[in-house]
């Protein structure tokens, strides 16, 4: 993607969509195609376990102690990898229990459509500098940004590409910003695709990070040792490979007792850097929070089936880990059981039929750049649970309430996980005259 602006002005602006979503009594059905099998769900199936190992630390890091960005003179372009090309599915498409409704919020001025409800509010929250190409302290201009924000009960941390900045809760920068690749281990200003989180639970930040390494790759794993993020973290290797096997864009998430990473494999060696599977690593908590000299993880096959799973953030105590992804008109949960070096850790898979959810079409910008920006097809964005709930996030096209064009919207998925797994809420959220991407979600 060239020319991403936007993301290098020194400002955050927080907005948050609330949703006051109920499912229909009894769950509305969809009308059913004649000859058409109305199934909600798939029989779930078991994958059997992975491969248990311990890793040792790779690192211990201190954030007062880090080197500052390197800043650059031009923006770099890291290549976006394409989706895998899935195969057809075979048979008629399955129908879901819930029609797709749709929601579409208006901007401040503009008259609102009868059809949208009192219920989708649109409030910002706070606006406060952030890290950015404008200031001296800016970091690695590489395009597009890849934006990671995790509050905890003090502080604010912020992931941005290469850089790091920790903010007090008013929004002023404590220290000063931090090279992420440094802060990983690697070489000053190399790696990408980081992410951050905050679990309650434990009061710990969370961290990941790709390495990006020359004839292959490395995913980290990091851990603070208290809830202020601006003291020592640990560091674990995930995952590795000196195979020219790249770790495409790893994933985060936590439960009481797992934390979980995925990400896609694609191989470097082969013209085109074709798809070679998704992958799975699941680490034992306990032993991440205890910042000891190892920590026992089990690593699933790569499954070439699979792509962008991304792991819930648990926001309420579970042992289990569920995590999700989009494959055209399904959404797909996967449920982990298990603790790596205390009981055998498995998974299982639920596929959950949602109706058509096809990919969004690219979202235009404010004068002054380009004119549009690739909104990065139908991949699962965002996944979080919080007492039998499962929602899931992702860009979808829809033609927003009120509207005439197709823009980019969010599609929400509910699954209820209290007992067998059924579709609760099948939303469109769209943005009249404008366009929704790439969002994140928390529930309360």
């Amino acid at each position: 993607m060239r020319g991403v602006r936007g993301w290098f002005r020194a400002l955050l602006l927080a907005l948050a969509v609330t949703l006051t979503v109920a499912a229909p009594a009894g769950g509305a059905a969809a009308e059913p195609l004649p000859g058409v099998p109305s199934t909600a769900s798939s029989p779930s199936h078991a994958d059997g376990e992975g491969k248990l190992s311990r890793v040792k630390v790779k690192r211990r890091v201190d954030v007062r102690t880090l080197p500052r960005p390197k800043r650059i003179a031009e923006p770099q372009e890291q290549p976006h990898l394409a989706p895998p090309k899935r195969p057809a599915p075979v048979g008629p498409q399955r129908q879901p229990s819930l029609p797709v409704t749709g929601v579409a919020l208006t901007p401040k001025g503009a008259a609102a459509p009868k059809a949208v409800p009192s219920t989708a509010v649109i409030e910002q929250l706070k606006t406060f500098r952030t890290l950015g190409n404008a200031d001296n302290n800016a970091a690695a201009r590489t395009a597009p940004s890849d934006t990671q924000l995790a509050v905890g009960p003090t502080h604010i941390v912020q992931f941005v590409n290469r850089s790091g900045q920790i903010y007090d809760k008013a929004g002023h920068a404590v220290g000063s910003p931090f090279d992420l690749g440094t802060f990983f281990g690697f070489t000053a200003n190399t790696g990408g695709d980081p992410r951050v989180l905050y679990d309650a639970g434990s009061g710990r930040f969370f961290a990941a990070y790709e390495g990006l390494l020359t004839g292959g790759d490395e995913v980290d794993v990091a851990v603070s040792a208290t809830s202020d993020p601006r003291g020592s973290w640990s560091v674990y290797i995930a995952g590795s490979n000196t195979s020219n096997v790249q770790h495409d864009r790893p994933k985060l998430g936590y439960t009481n007792d797992k934390v979980t990473l995925t990400w896609n494999n694609y191989d470097l060696a082969v013209a085109g850097k074709p798809f070679l599977g998704e992958q799975t690593v699941v680490v034992n908590k306990a032993d991440l929070l205890a910042g000891g000299a190892s920590v026992a993880l089990t690593t699933f096959a790569q499954d070439k089936n699979k792509s962008e799973v991304v792991p819930a953030t648990s926001l309420s105590g579970i042992n289990d880990q569920f995590a999700m992804e989009h494959d055209r008109t399904d959404v797909i949960v996967t449920t982990i059981t298990g603790v790596p070096g205390i009981s055998p850790v498995n998974q299982t898979e639920n596929t959950i039929a949602i109706g058509t959810a096809s990919a969004p079409p690219m979202a235009a910008q404010p004068p002054g750049g380009d004119a549009t920006i690739n909104t990065n097809e139908d991949r699962m964005l965002s996944v979080a649970w919080q007492n039998n709930h499962l929602w899931g996030l992702f860009n979808v096209k829809c033609t927003p309430i009120g509207d005439t064009a197709e823009h980019s919207c969010q599609r929400f998925v509910q699954i209820t996980t209290g007992g067998t797994q059924n579709l609760a809420t099948n939303l469109d959220l769209g943005l009249v005259g404008g366009d929704l991407y790439c969002g994140s979600l928390v529930l309360n």
